[in-house]
């Protein structure tokens, strides 16, 4: 499971972050996600990719599967501080027509709110 974080007082009230550490594993995403929206009240969510080190096929299904989950319950969702290899690839498989990502979480909480 991946360190997450429920935002419940404050400016920006109902933000989750998920911070995904050297590689992106489905069922750990999935289990961190889950626990994170158990906190109730989640209205949006940075998923911090910036320590990823390594990303494959299962690795972006793994975000999509994410982003649409967050979709299902109305929960904007923005990927924060890609690598540039990890843009490159999401460019070049046209995911970034569907996922969000931005170069920083300031940047992930002005798009968010």
């Amino acid at each position: 499971m991946y360190p997450y974080q429920v935002e419940k007082d404050g400016e920006h009230s109902g933000l989750a972050r998920i911070t995904i550490e050297k590689s992106v594993d489905s069922s750990s995403l999935n289990d961190s996600l889950a626990a994170a929206l158990k906190e109730g009240a989640v209205k949006a969510m940075i998923i911090d990719i910036g320590q990823v080190e390594f990303i494959e096929s299962s690795g972006l299904g793994a975000l999509v599967t994410a982003f649409k989950q967050c979709q299902q319950k109305e929960i904007r969702v923005v990927f924060s501080n890609p690598q540039s290899y990890i843009l490159k690839l999401v460019g070049i498989t046209k995911l970034d027509q569907v996922l969000t990502l931005v170069e920083s979480d300031e940047k992930a909480v002005a798009h968010l709110f």
